[in-house]
């Protein structure tokens, strides 16, 4: 069975976290990591110079989770080095509130910078956005896939 790490930078109670929990959970075993509130824009930072507390939370379906007093990367990072006892096999950073598309999102989002921190460690990941409403018909969904340091991005259709 697969271990796949799961957080975002919209914060703990951030439905797109549940939600993207639910849809992997059939493919291995999930650990939900995340920060305890929200972290936008918080890019590839890590907390320095204050302990970073960590809590153990459970999630409205009654998954156990933990939160972060700290940024996306430190929650991949807590989970990755002290935590888990082993390396997770796939790390999804998402779902986003918000699509992950433009090189300014790329860079200075905290949901694409848990996901780059897991990749530089050697863990494929993902980063998942989504953007409701565009129109009344049509809501954008974005992937970025982190392998082996390329960046691939998809617009899948739903």
């Amino acid at each position: 069975m697969k271990n796949i790490l799961i957080t975002c930078d919209d914060g703990i109670n951030s439905p797109g976290l549940l939600v993207c929990k639910k849809a992997v959970e059939k493919y291995g075993n999930t650990f939900v990591y995340a920060p305890t509130t929200q972290h936008t824009c918080a890019s590839g930072s890590f907390t320095v110079g204050k302990i970073v507390k960590f809590y153990k939370r459970t999630l409205r379906d009654g998954t156990p989770a933990m939160a972060v007093d700290g940024t996306p990367v430190d929650a991949v990072r807590f989970a990755v080095l002290e935590d888990l006892d082993k390396k997770p096999d796939l790390v999804i950073s998402g779902i986003n509130i918000g699509e992950q598309v433009s090189a300014i999102a790329t860079f200075v989002s905290g949901t694409a910078g848990a996901a780059y921190y897991a990749a530089s460690k050697g863990i494929p990941a993902l980063v998942v956005g989504y953007k409701p409403l565009v129109t009344k018909r049509q809501s954008i969904w974005s992937i970025q896939v982190l392998v082996n340091g390329k960046i691939y991005l998809m617009f899948p259709k739903l």
